[in-house]
């Protein structure tokens, strides 16, 4: 039983009026709308049941296709991306369940405390929020949010973040549109509607680049010469070792890291790390690779080094034959910005977070 303001098996009377029946086909489940006329819908809030994931799924992408955007997701993928991390909390994925089945589902996730090693309740990412198409949709979507909001509040969160702020993107990383972590896409119209009717706002906008390898051509002046000679770069052997939190949201990927060494000190400078869902869960070995966050440097030497860290490790990747690099910034960082540009990416997404302080 929850304790944080919708009891579960409790029915919530909802009234309106459904347009036409919509029957959307997907290779798990077929999902059919509603078409009750004036009649009322009963309706239940509650926790994730493990016999939920294929019509969640469904639910998925008939939210999606509305939008005309593409999100892979199957029952096997959620189980394991999703369900099977070790933070996943039933009591933060609710439910909309109405006469025919599950027509909608809110996922609250939270990030990790500074240095990674636990989760830290401070702040909540609504991490998804999928109704299926219907004329009732906007009002499943508020009572999901609602419940959502409440199970934020009773953890202590003090404001949520709407979807992603890599790294803290808890749930549905790579696999959400913007590979979870651009916050909400200028497609996703109804979507940034009903944040605003929830009370959020606009905090921070964000961007996709990519780099397609098959046409990269790798970076070379003066600068780049010299750290050449005095530095030589390697990939790891084993995968790198990173703080419990992130070695969770990363559970299911594959890692590649490579770090930059200084000659004459023999000394480890920089690193970076790069992932990719593993191809025998999502059924394909051709999805882009994603370079994990970096730390700009201050100094325009350490820059340089990065940079010249990354293009000699976007070579071997290259030659190993991947197909391409995705990587998520903040719009406004011009270094960022820089480096990317300068390694031949170009931008791919932008998309908006948004933000709502959670009263006490």
């Amino acid at each position: 039983m929850s304790s944080w303001g919708v009891t579960n098996g409790i029915a919530v009377a909802v009234f309106g009026q459904c347009g036409g029946t919509t029957t959307l086909q997907s290779d798990w489940i077929e999902y059919e709308g509603f078409d009750e006329g004036d009649a009322r819908v009963l309706r239940e809030i509650r926790e994730f049941r493990n016999t939920d994931p294929r019509q969640l799924v469904a639910v998925w992408q008939a939210y999606y296709a509305q939008s005309g955007l593409s999100a892979p997701m199957n029952s096997a993928v959620f189980e394991n991306c999703i369900a099977s991390k070790v933070y996943f909390d039933s009591s933060g994925l609710l439910v909309s369940v109405g006469e025919r089945g599950i027509d909608g589902f809110v996922h609250i996730g939270f990030g990790s405390h500074h240095d990674g090693s636990e989760v830290s309740y401070q702040r909540a990412f609504l991490s998804a929020l999928c109704v299926a198409p219907s004329e009732t949709s906007g009002e499943v979507a508020m009572q999901l949010f609602q419940a959502a909001e409440s199970y934020a509040k009773s953890l202590g969160s003090r404001d949520m973040i709407a979807i992603g702020e890599p790294p803290e993107v808890p749930f549905y990383l790579g696999l959400a549109p913007g590979d979870g972590m651009l916050g909400v896409l200028a497609e996703e119209r109804l979507l940034q509607q009903w944040l605003i009717q929830f009370g959020f706002a606009p905090c921070s906008e964000s961007e996709s680049w990519e780099l397609v390898l098959g046409q990269y051509r790798q970076p070379m002046d003066r600068n780049q010469m010299q750290i050449r000679r005095q530095t030589y770069v390697n990939k790891m052997l084993s995968e790198p070792e990173i703080p419990w939190w992130y070695s969770c949201v990363l559970g299911q990927a594959e890692l590649l890291s490579f770090q930059l060494t200084l000659r004459e000190e023999n000394r480890i400078h920089s690193r970076v790390i790069f992932w990719q869902h593993d191809p025998a869960i999502l059924g394909s070995a051709l999805s882009p690779l994603r370079l994990w966050p970096l730390e700009i440097p201050v100094q325009v030497e350490d820059r340089e080094r990065l940079l010249y860290l990354l293009a000699e490790s976007l070579r071997q990747l290259q030659m190993d034959r991947f197909v391409a690099v995705r990587y998520c910034a903040d719009a406004l960082e011009p270094s960022t910005a820089s480096i990317l540009q300068r390694l031949g990416f170009r931008l791919r997404q932008s998309g908006m977070r948004y933000r709502k302080p959670i009263s006490a």
